[in-house]
């Protein structure tokens, strides 16, 4: 456009893009810094919208992907793939940053998006209320009431209870009714992303199936072992202030709580990570390292008193598990203010004494996809909800996505 940066569109351009569906952007990976943040764009207006940060999507096809700067209005925001999933779906895979985040979500609002709060708020499905009733899904209540018995956990139990009536029940008959009372385009883009959204979020099912590891790592007498002692409430691992204690990794299991939302994990003490010519300590060290690579969250505990120093040579905190700073000893003088940033989860604690023990408690959960989740959300937890979903989300037409979700509910259509 003449007198525009190459990715803009006007103002009127942009209210006209979102005038004529909805439109939101979504971030669906975990909140809080990580290394690649993935925010979907969805709505008939998608490709318009993804178009003011990245020109490269005008003709960009389905199932298509491109590298690209994403600007707006002029600015530079971050080096990011674009994705797209379906003609109305488009994913923007950048830095996960906090910053980076908000700006990218900040122009893609400017640009006539709704922002959503990823899974709590999927478009035009709301959980019904409790007077509300639909038809029965005798095949999710048979799922239901198949693996009620295995769990030993509260809110998982509610989770489930409500699939049948409220959740993923509720959830196909709705989509069954979209197909009916609007044009087949607009339900399929709509049913398609809530399938994949529901695919995405239902992955911490599997912890209340297999509890979760939590590997504590850090420096000699950071306080991983007192700090296991007091999540585990009890003295399960030995405290020293001489360094290299902890010879051998040890584990118990504990109940993470936070508000409504419970969960049982297996918390991992190792040893303190140095450089050491012990070669007895050395080979504790590498145990410690291959416990970080077989965790879902890895806790680095920060000595609050001393300087933060480098991550040991060798040691990957960005491989498959999340990672967690809790700066430890917050009842004595924090020296390094640095300890603390807004673009990393840390969590400020006292081991010794319990304080911020429940934040920590909230952050992990968090941090596994468990915090936060509606009693009534859809989720699936069998492979044959999952293999459904996965074909409606990539399914070529509405009348195959028709017969999934009665396939579903083993209801006729």
């Amino acid at each position: 456009m003449t007198g525009q940066s190459e990715n803009q569109m006007t103002g009127d351009a942009a209210a006209m893009a979102a005038a004529e569906s909805e439109l939101y952007a979504v971030r669906i990976t975990p909140a809080g810094a990580g290394a690649i943040a993935v925010i979907a764009v969805v709505g008939l207006a998608a490709r318009s919208c993804v178009m003011q940060l990245c020109r490269r999507a005008e003709n960009l096809p389905v199932k298509g992907m491109t590298r690209a700067t994403l600007r707006f209005q002029g600015r530079e925001i971050d080096d990011a793939l674009v994705v797209c999933r379906e003609e109305y779906h488009f994913e923007i895979h950048a830095h996960g940053g906090m910053a980076v985040v908000e700006q990218i979500l900040a122009a893609l609002q400017t640009a006539g998006a709704t922002v959503r709060d990823g899974f709590e708020n999927l478009p035009a499905y709301q959980a019904l209320q409790r007077d509300q009733t639909v038809s029965p899904a005798p095949a999710i209540l048979n799922e239901v009431l198949a693996v009620l018995p295995g769990l030993d956990n509260s809110f998982a139990v509610r989770l489930l209870a409500s699939q049948h009536i409220q959740g993923l029940g509720a959830w196909a008959v709705q989509s069954i009714l979209q197909f009916k009372n609007s044009s087949h385009a607009e339900a399929l883009w709509r049913v398609q992303t809530q399938a994949q959204w529901i695919l995405e979020k239902s992955t911490f099912l599997r912890h209340f199936i297999t509890p979760p590891r939590i590997a504590l790592i850090g420096r000699p007498n950071a306080g991983k072992s007192t700090l296991l002692n007091t999540l585990a409430g009890r003295p399960a691992s030995i405290t020293s202030d001489l360094a290299g204690t902890t010879r051998d990794w040890v584990d118990v299991m504990i109940r993470l709580t936070a508000g409504d939302v419970s969960l049982n994990a297996i918390v991992v003490d190792t040893a303190g990570m140095r450089t050491t010519d012990d070669p007895l300590e050395r080979e504790s060290i590498l145990r410690s390292h291959q416990q970080t690579l077989h965790a879902d969250i890895t806790v680095w505990v920060i000595d609050g008193t001393q300087r933060e120093e480098p991550v040991p040579t060798g040691l990957d905190l960005n491989g498959h598990s999340r990672v967690i700073y809790a700066v430890n000893k917050t009842d004595l003088p924090v020296n390094d203010k640095r300890l603390i940033t807004p673009d990393r989860d840390a969590v400020c604690i006292s081991a010794l004494n319990g304080s911020g023990v429940e934040e920590l408690h909230a952050a992990i959960l968090k941090a596994l996809g468990v915090w936060n989740c509606p009693i009534h959300s859809p989720l699936v937890w069998t492979q044959r909800q999952r293999k459904l979903l996965e074909i409606i989300s990539g399914a070529p037409s509405g009348p195959l996505v028709l017969t999934r979700l009665s396939e579903l509910c083993r209801e006729s259509q």
